[in-house]
């Protein structure tokens, strides 16, 4: 609760329209949050308090992970009002939101929050040439979403965005599989979904690790990081970590 007082002054504002907990990437953090002293519980009190009026999560690793949050929040009787999940045209072929977690979305009449149109800040649907900056922004638009995200860093991509505003009408059930069938090709491993298929780790403990050069050796206190969503570490990889200042090692 501290910490949405904080943001509420940094902002000059006495409450909030939309408060969403963050990147919901680990099966386990929907048990946390709904959990004893769990973030939940200072998001409800806000809320009765006036200081917020709608309570979403994001997240964008695993469609399993989203229908977990929604489950969890079903035993404790909640009902969020916004979920943030990637939709775009290659999701259609891999770990798809759109297929699993969008139709629930639907019919709880919870709102949705369509990101990562073009994969990422980086734009990296588009480095494939599979298909157009104009025919990602109405595939997204075209689905059942409240809101369509798409970062906007230059005037060209701002008149990017307005000209597929502009143009986009409702797709024929001859169109959508055809923009579909555009990314089928390079989309059905995830590359260009990095999101989802990087190897992703969160600093969760502090433990003694040793940190070896050459011939040498120390132990020291560090931050180790843990895989998400189960994924296993590499093969070879034996402990990895983050030292904190200024035991960071040199």
């Amino acid at each position: 609760m501290r910490q949405i007082e904080t943001s509420l002054d940094r902002l000059e504002t006495d409450h909030l329209d939309l408060l969403q907990h963050h990147e919901i990437l680990r099966f386990d953090d929907p048990d946390r949050i709904f959990g004893e002293d769990g973030a939940m519980e200072a998001f409800i009190e806000a809320k009765k308090a006036g200081k917020l009026r709608f309570i979403g999560f994001t997240g964008h690793k695993d469609p399993r992970v989203h229908l977990y949050m929604l489950e969890i929040a079903a035993r404790y009787r909640f009902r969020f009002d916004t979920v943030q999940k990637p939709l775009n045209v290659m999701d259609a072929h891999f770990r798809s939101f759109a297929h699993r977690v969008l139709p629930r979305l639907v019919e709880a009449r919870i709102g949705v929050l369509g990101m990562k149109t073009f994969g990422g800040a980086d734009g990296i649907i588009l480095k494939n040439k599979a298909i157009e900056p104009i025919d990602c922004l109405h595939y997204s638009l075209n689905l059942p979403t409240s809101v369509v995200i798409t970062g906007i860093d230059d005037q060209k991509v701002l008149d990017q965005a307005f000209e597929a505003v502009k143009t986009f009408q409702p797709m024929s059930e001859e169109e959508i599989p055809a923009i579909v069938a555009k990314t089928q090709r390079v989309a059905t491993d995830g590359k260009y979904e990095l999101f989802k298929t990087f190897l992703p780790f969160r600093y969760d403990r502090e433990a003694s690790v040793t940190i070896v050069s050459g011939a040498k050796s120390r132990s020291t206190k560090c931050r180790v990081v843990e895989p998400i969503v189960g994924q296993a570490l590499p093969q070879k990889t034996t402990a990895l970590g983050r030292c904190d200042s200024p035991r960071r090692p040199k």
